[in-house]
């Protein structure tokens, strides 16, 4: 009768061992991934001030040509602006043209293949 209650005592202890085994475990995996999503959402990286705002990106200070007096001096000023104007705008349709396909793209996955359709 004595082995079968030392086996008994044997079999808990060891039982209670691996709970607990389990539970510091468990635990250390929670507290990494604390710390790891800590890290990555609380510290700062070094790279977050060195970029610029997407608003300052391509914008030229528009300096007024010096003021001569003559009328060619202001049309060519004139001229140039009206250029810079056309070449944002042309760059604000490229974008959209670049957005819109992506986008006809992503909605082609959604498609199904269809033979009679080649």
């Amino acid at each position: 009768m004595k082995e079968v209650d030392h086996f008994k005592y044997n079999y808990q202890n060891r039982k209670i061992m691996i709970i607990k085994k389990t539970v510091i475990i468990l635990i250390g995996i929670i507290i990494i991934a604390g710390l790891t999503a800590g890290y990555f959402f609380f510290i700062k990286s070094p790279r977050d001030g060195w970029t610029t705002p997407l608003a300052q990106i391509g914008k030229k200070e528009n300096t007024p040509p010096p003021a001569t007096g003559k009328v060619d001096d202001t049309v060519n000023a004139l001229l140039q602006e009206i250029e810079d104007e056309t070449l944002a705008s042309q760059e604000e349709n490229n974008e959209a043209n670049a957005i819109i396909d992506d986008s006809q793209t992503i909605s082609d996955f959604g498609q199904t293949y269809n033979e009679n359709a080649l």
